[in-house]
């Protein structure tokens, strides 16, 4: 774990194997900046991304700060909110892997876009906590709770979205395509 505390860092290469913490108003002068491994968490009060719009994995835990985007944000990892707020400033956000939110998602006019294997978690169904619209274009996305969308759901891959008995209210349209909507996933035997 490294925690540069609000200083600034230059790097020709970071690989980052680990947990970057930053508070957000650093600033970030890097080459080569690794989208492949490790976790950037945001700890600060401070307002925008400052590690750029692509990561593997993203936690925001800023208990006084709200994170707003400014372009379109793509997660090849997993996307935490343990605490803070992540604003989409109508832009969107494609995640690769799960979503967990325990602070608060601003969604505005923004879609997400699940693009992997994605464990859904929402926080609730309030609105700090729903989606404008949701496209699955991976293989998976499975609730883990209920889930509020106020705009469209589309599936646009032969994907399937697994509700595990969990609300899921659509207040726009949706749309299956050549994927589906399940009620659980199969139990392993």
């Amino acid at each position: 774990k490294l925690d540069i505390n609000g200083n600034n860092l230059t790097a020709g290469t970071l690989a980052n194997n680990g947990n970057l913490q930053l508070k957000g108003s650093e600033t970030l002068s890097i080459t080569t900046k690794d989208t492949d491994s490790g976790t950037i968490t945001y700890d600060g009060t401070a307002t925008g991304l400052k590690y750029g719009n692509t990561y593997y994995n993203l936690a925001i835990n800023s208990p006084s700060g709200t994170m707003t985007l400014d372009a379109d944000l793509d997660v090849n990892g997993s996307l935490t909110i343990t605490d803070g707020i992540l604003n989409t400033g109508n832009n969107d956000i494609n995640v690769a892997g799960d979503w967990s939110n325990n602070g608060s998602f601003v969604s505005g006019t923004g879609k997400v876009i699940f693009d992997g294997n994605s464990n859904i978690v929402t926080g609730g169904t309030g609105d700090s906590n729903d989606f404008h619209d949701v496209t699955l274009s991976g293989t998976v996305g499975s609730q883990s709770s209920a889930i509020a969308i106020d705009n469209d759901f589309e599936i646009t891959s032969t994907g399937k979205w697994y509700t595990n008995c969990f609300a899921m209210t659509v207040s726009g349209d949706t749309t299956e395509g050549s994927g589906s909507i399940e009620t659980t996933l199969a139990p392993t035997v």
